[in-house]
């Protein structure tokens, strides 16, 4: 998601310029021109993904990202795949909560609350529905006995 973000906000010029440097990357595996010619964001993330591994895609992104001038992207970037990993080793104590999204999938609390945003609604815990649940009949119970 991080590397998608990040070739998302590349002009169309850089864009380009990236997947030439992908194609002329020198690592161990080659990126064909085909692969990329016409690919959008989404697209050269899902092969970046599937060539350079889940693992291996971020440095190779930053990289190739700094071997065309955009370190200020790369940099972010590289920041927030520290993030990321330093609040995995975290999550790895402690297992997380899951929550089905609106196509039925399960995934994590932030990912469901990241969907959730970008459908412009919001997503709430399990306790906070159950809270504002109880509240509203709180609410229904009291305004009905002082009728009585």
């Amino acid at each position: 998601m991080a590397i998608m973000k990040t070739l998302e906000k590349l002009s169309s010029k850089n864009l380009d310029k990236f997947r030439m440097a992908l194609v002329d990357f020198g690592g161990d595996r080659k990126v064909a021109l085909s692969n990329v010619e016409g690919k959008d964001f989404t697209e050269i993330t899902n092969l970046l993904v599937s060539t350079f591994t889940e693992d291996g895609a971020p440095a190779v992104t930053s990289e190739l990202l700094k071997s065309i001038r955009c370190y200020y992207r790369a940099k972010k970037l590289d920041n927030k795949i520290a993030k990321l990993k330093s609040s995995a080793d975290k999550t790895l104590v402690a297992p997380a909560e899951t929550e089905t999204d609106s196509a039925g999938a399960a995934g994590c609390i932030g990912c469901f609350k990241g969907l959730a945003r970008a459908k412009g609604r919001t997503a709430h815990s399990k306790d906070d529905k159950i809270a504002k649940l109880k509240s509203s009949a709180a609410k229904s119970g009291s305004s009905s006995t002082s009728r009585n």
